[in-house]
């Protein structure tokens, strides 16, 4: 790695996308950093360990108080992996690409529509190499949704949801896709350069991506600077991890446990020292509050984790009563369990903030999800793999 300064987001602020290219030219013309982005897929606010001192996760907290590092304490993600990576790469809000409204399933006949440029296709004009490593789940059903389209040198990963950490097959989510593919698990997804990769298994997916992480730089043209996206696949569920961590975790309950040691196994020091330094930033899922109808799709109580949720064990309860408003409002530095609806005493500022949230809706592109799978991109198609180039693209 070369002496060009490295510049570290483990989380990233998203805004719209502002500047021009000639700005960004402007910019960067006389030093190009280095940057390392990492993003860390369904890590909770509080799974860190300098938030809940039973989480083990020292190299994050090496991270996090690094004297270059700045601490994100606010929201500037969406709940859900597609809307997320897209801001990411997009410098756009989801309601404006058109996924605002959930992720990308397998067979889907959909991808984030190719008129939007990402990232690397901006800093490839100023030189940059650029790779990707890890998760993907912008779309694979055409080429030109995939990551060697969209502006990367190369791309070592899967391209959906997630993929069982060691055999690296992947499988519909929900029910209905289950039933109609035909099985949970059906598919290898794992690829280089869009080529099925078969000779991983039994190997956990954090090691390889850490690998190949170190082989992608050190192949890396050392006059250039670099961009590489690495996207941990842990501690996304299937939650599985080597079981020589499984005894350093001493949380009460099983599933906090399991967390714990994923979150600890899957720091990017384990395997290699790769980030001794730099800019690094942690973020909190809090004042995100732009929902409208039901805000439901996995519930945060407590007890309840990804492996459990579709499971019919809650217990029965009464309700306290029916909803008093279908309009709330709350001052959440003072009520930051929202507890005190004033929507009643401030209609005047209710209804700005009812219109400002009309204006969105407005602004909103359409969504580009298809919610009916398609069963051309079947894995017994391809040699039992999730593979690509079989829909239309959207251009």
């Amino acid at each position: 790695m070369h002496a060009k300064p490295l510049l570290l987001l483990s989380l990233l602020l998203f805004f719209e996308r502002e500047c021009t290219a000639s700005t960004a030219n402007k910019f960067f013309v006389d030093q190009r950093p280095n940057i390392l982005f990492l993003m860390v897929d369904d890590l909770g606010f509080n799974d860190v360990s300098w938030r809940d001192p039973r989480m083990q996760t020292p190299e994050l907290e090496k991270l996090a108080f690094d004297k270059h590092t700045v601490l994100l304490n606010q929201s500037y993600v969406n709940q859900e992996c597609s809307p997320t990576r897209s801001s990411f790469l997009t410098g756009i809000y989801p309601h404006h690409v058109g996924v605002q409204d959930g992720v990308f399933q397998i067979m889907e006949p959909s991808g984030v529509p190719t008129w939007f440029k990402f990232l690397p296709e901006d800093l490839k004009t100023l030189g940059y190499g650029t790779y990707i490593v890890g998760k993907w789940h912008l779309g694979y059903c055409n080429e030109s949704y995939l990551p060697t389209s969209r502006g990367f040198d190369k791309h070592f990963g899967i391209y959906q949801a997630m993929a069982d950490h060691y055999t690296h097959f992947s499988g519909p989510i929900t029910r209905p896709m289950r039933e109609l593919a035909g099985g949970s698990d059906f598919g290898l997804d794992f690829w280089y350069q869009n080529v099925a990769q078969w000779g991983y298994g039994d190997r956990y997916s954090t090691d390889i991506y850490v690998e190949k992480t170190k082989l992608f730089l050190e192949e890396h043209d050392k006059s250039d600077p670099f961009f590489l996206y690495l996207a941990f696949q842990a501690p996304h569920f299937p939650l599985q991890v080597p079981k020589k961590y499984t005894m350093n975790c001493k949380q009460k309950t099983e599933d906090r446990r399991l967390l714990c040691v994923v979150y600890n196994y899957a720091q990017p020091e384990i395997g290699a020292d790769m980030f001794g330094g730099g800019s690094g930033a942690a973020v909190r899922v809090g004042k995100y509050k732009l929902i409208v109808g039901n805000p439901g799709y996995f519930n945060d109580w407590y007890e309840v984790d990804a492996t459990d949720i579709n499971w019919r064990n809650a217990d029965s309860y009464k309700p306290q009563g029916p909803l008093d408003s279908k309009v709330f409002l709350f001052d959440l530095n003072a009520d930051p369990t929202e507890s005190n609806n004033l929507a009643e005493q401030l209609p005047e500022i209710t209804e700005i903030m009812l219109e400002l949230l009309k204006e969105i809706g407005r602004s909103a592109m359409p969504s580009v999800h298809v919610s009916q799978a398609d069963l051309r991109g079947h894995p017994s198609n391809f040699n039992n793999t999730l593979a690509s180039g079989w829909c239309n693209y959207v251009d």
